[in-house]
Parts: structure tokens; sequence; C-alpha cells
């Protein structure tokens, strides 16, 4: 179990740059994956040079790097649930199934949450992957707002216009932000 746990929470402490960086490597069009994918006969693309993998690429990574905290909440909140919960759905008659919809994911529901609204904000400020593997390419395919602040900020030297897209960023988080915290009264179990 800890090693199981340490390998799916090394790529959390891992530099964001580092992890970016040997996965551009792995996902060359020559070498990583598709020469592991050579050796029994397949062709693989390119991954961060074609429109319709780049982007695929890029969320695949970066949800790789994350997994491992969400995966650490999730445990930790699985094992704050009380077990006589459990043990009374059981008693009821209450399949696995059952006790899994109507007992564990009720009670899990603020995880659940905290988790969604997290990643959430996290996937609006992705900069370092995006930048490092693919500079928005090939074309705009994987050029996000955030890349999109920075080059027109940083590249294009166009600041007022780069400030204004970073104000409204901060509204659509804000607005996204707030909604999910309305909307947990209706989605997560209280205990009151």
């Amino acid at each position: 179990m800890t090693v199981f746990r340490t390998l799916f929470f090394a790529p959390v402490v891992t530099s964001a740059v580092a992890w970016a960086v040997v996965w551009r490597f792995l996902l060359q069009r020559s070498s990583g994956i598709n020469g592991g994918l050579a050796l029994i006969g397949l062709e693989g693309p390119n991954w961060l040079r074609e429109p319709e993998w780049a982007m695929l690429s890029v969320i695949f990574t970066r949800v790789l790097k994350n997994v491992g905290i969400n995966m650490l909440i999730f445990l930790a909140a699985l094992q704050n649930i009380p077990r006589e919960f459990d043990d009374a759905a059981r008693v009821d008659g209450a399949n696995f199934v059952q006790r899994t919809l109507r007992v564990t994911i009720p009670l899990l529901s603020p995880t659940i949450m905290l988790v969604f609204l997290v990643t959430l904000v996290g996937s609006f400020r992705v900069f370092d992957h995006i930048f490092l593997m693919t500079g928005g390419g090939p074309g705009t395919s994987t050029n996000v707002l955030v890349y999109y602040i920075w080059f027109q900020g940083f590249r294009v030297f166009q600041t007022g216009y780069a400030s204004a897209l970073a104000v409204a960023l901060f509204g659509i988080v804000l607005t996204m932000t707030a909604l999910q915290w309305l909307l947990r009264r209706r989605f997560v179990y209280n205990e009151d």
C-alpha cells in the first residue's frame, strides 16, 4: 500500500518544469513512447506536433501529475468515514453498490466538491505545461487563456490587453467558484 501511494504521489512533489520536460522527450516522434510502440510493431502519432493529439497529451500529463494529491485527499476522507454507517447499511441488507451510492458517496460529497473546485481552478492556471511542452502550438491547438495572456503581455507587449484578459480570467474563476459554493447546498451532504 505504501509503494502504491508513493508511486501516485511522487509526481506531485516533482518539479513541474522537470515533469513537463521529461514528458516532452517521452512524447517525441521517434523515441520515448513511440519507440516502445515501434518494438511491438505499432506506429504512434507525433503526440505534441499534431493538433488533434497535442492538447490530449498535455491534459494527460497534467492529470497524471496532479492525481496524487486528489488520491491523498480521497484516502483521508474515506478513512474518516465512521465504519458504523457502513455496518448499519449492511445489517439493513444493502449490497456493496447500494452502500457505495447511498452511504459512502453522500458522506464523501464535501470532499468531492473540494477536489472538483481545486481541480477546476487549477485547470484555469495551466501555463507551465503548455509553455514547456508545446509553446501554444501546433498552430493554436494548445493556446489556453493563461498562455494567451502571457503571449499578449510578454511577446506582443500588449500589456493593457493582457491585463484586461487577466481581470476577465479572475472574473471567470470567481464566478465559477461562487456558483459552486452556492450549489454545494444542493449536492453536498450536511450532517446538521
